[in-house]
């Protein structure tokens, strides 16, 4: 679980998605390079230690072939 929140804060970083608008539990979406980048959370606001309902999804908008990926380096994450 912690990878994933590492994965989607990279994400977030890299698109410039900022914190506090992802904070909505409206969508937030962004569209960069023919790619849909979507993120969306069930609360406004959660407790420490609660756990986070996040709904990511990378959408293709064109024809091309596209290949997304990162790289977490997290030792703690081991």
């Amino acid at each position: 679980m912690r990878r994933v929140i590492i994965a989607i804060g990279l994400a977030m970083l890299v698109l410039g998605i900022s914190p506090l608008a992802m904070a909505d539990v409206d969508s937030n979406s962004i569209i960069k390079d023919g790619v849909e980048y979507y993120i969306k959370t069930d609360k406004t606001i959660y407790d420490l230690s609660e756990n986070v309902n996040i709904l990511y999804r990378v959408t293709n908008l064109t024809d091309e072939t596209v290949s997304l990926g990162w790289v977490i380096d997290d030792p703690l994450a081991y």
